[in-house]
């Protein structure tokens, strides 16, 4: 059982690795509207954001988080703070990426493809 979860764990990186070179392609192709392929890059973020929201829902429904619960609220609050810094890092290299494209410097876009392609092949 082990195995197959990470198979699947496995299966979902790549998967991600994929579309961030995919980005990278397509942005040094129409460097203008590369924002537009970085945008992509958000159904990550979304998809894990639904399917936990029910979970949240619940504790927060049953009286787990709020109403005082001091240890379960700063926990929430301090992974969340830590998740969202990590996303905001990493949006930040991306737009980065693009902004350089706009303006015509493509080798941050290359070193990024380069990167991934590597990561790609090492799995």
């Amino acid at each position: 059982m082990g195995q197959g979860k990470r198979t699947i764990l496995t299966g979902i990186r790549r998967a991600f690795l994929r579309h961030q070179l995919w980005v990278v392609n397509w942005s040094l192709e129409l460097p203008v509207i590369s924002t537009l392929f970085v945008g992509t890059l958000f159904v990550w973020f979304v998809a894990p954001a639904l399917v936990l929201s029910p979970l949240y829902i619940y504790l927060i429904h049953n009286g787990f988080l709020g109403n005082g619960n001091l240890v379960a609220n700063t926990v929430v609050i301090f992974f969340s703070g830590v998740a969202a810094v990590a996303l905001f890092v990493w949006l930040w290299e991306w737009y980065l990426i693009s902004v350089c494209l706009m303006f015509g410097a493509k080798q941050p876009a290359f070193r990024k493809q380069e990167e991934l392609q590597m990561e790609l092949s090492s799995e």
